[in-house]
């Protein structure tokens, strides 16, 4: 009670209402730490409450204190950590290291290269890079074909056709038997002969056709069919021999 007794010059402390207590032990220490606040620890500690009282305990260094992720974002707990790791990484239990994309062949039709973080593909021939993998690229597009073939776009390539009744002739495409190029199409011979046929009948056959003289024509010597003279047009001989003798 001495202390309480005692009063410093100016200061009272205890009003003369209030009952004075002599603070000690481990109720002295939460009244003047009752944080860890103005707490200083020796090196190599660092104040934690205990049984809320401020101790000086060693220091147990958190796990990102220092930064093992590299690539990634370091997430502590406690003394423990994980890493979130940039597009292109994956956590290994101790950092972020490189994913090798190229396992798992995103390239398809190309050679695939591993990068840090990514990777990159070269294209086979005929296929070009979109959305990471190499597409197959349409060649028809571009009218590789001449005007007498079809274009077929296969994988990788194209290939060029003829058109309906042409054949592939030394690398070119030329009319088949029995049809005639005409502006850039094949056309059927009967089609194309039709108007010289005069005084013919004429049938169609594959690559080919048969013609006779139309009734009342006949084939003349040039070849050509002609109507059949009238009998009565027909002209005799001008001199004529008779018998003589009674008339009838």
């Amino acid at each position: 009670m001495a202390d309480c007794l005692n009063s410093p010059a100016g200061h009272q402390w205890c009003k003369l209402t209030a009952v004075c207590k002599k603070l000690v032990g481990v109720e002295y220490l939460k009244a003047v730490c009752p944080t860890c606040d103005n707490v200083r620890c020796p090196e190599g500690q660092e104040c934690q409450m205990v049984e809320d009282l401020p101790q000086c305990l060693i220091r147990i260094p958190g796990g990102c204190e220092v930064d093992k992720c590299g690539e990634g974002e370091c997430v502590e707990d406690g003394a423990d950590y994980k890493c979130l790791c940039k597009s292109g990484y994956k956590f290994n239990e101790v950092t972020c290291e490189d994913e090798d994309e190229c396992a798992e062949e995103p390239c398809g039709n190309g050679e695939c290269t591993n990068t840090p973080g990514s990777y990159s593909c070269v294209c086979d021939a005929g296929y070009e890079l979109l959305l990471g993998s190499c597409e197959d690229v349409d060649e028809c597009l571009d009218s590789p074909c001449s005007d007498t073939e079809r274009c077929s776009n296969v994988e990788g390539s194209y290939i060029c056709d003829c058109l309906d009744t042409f054949v592939k002739s030394s690398g070119e495409c030329v009319c088949a038997d029995g049809f005639e190029n005409q502006d850039g199409a094949c056309a059927d011979v009967m089609s194309v002969l039709t108007a010289l046929w005069v005084n013919e009948d004429c049938s169609n056959t594959v690559g080919n056709y048969n013609c006779a003289c139309s009734e009342g024509t006949e084939k003349g010597e040039d070849g050509v069919c002609q109507e059949i003279a009238n009998h009565c047009d027909i002209k005799t001989k001008s001199s004529i021999k008779a018998f003589k003798g009674n008339n009838v």
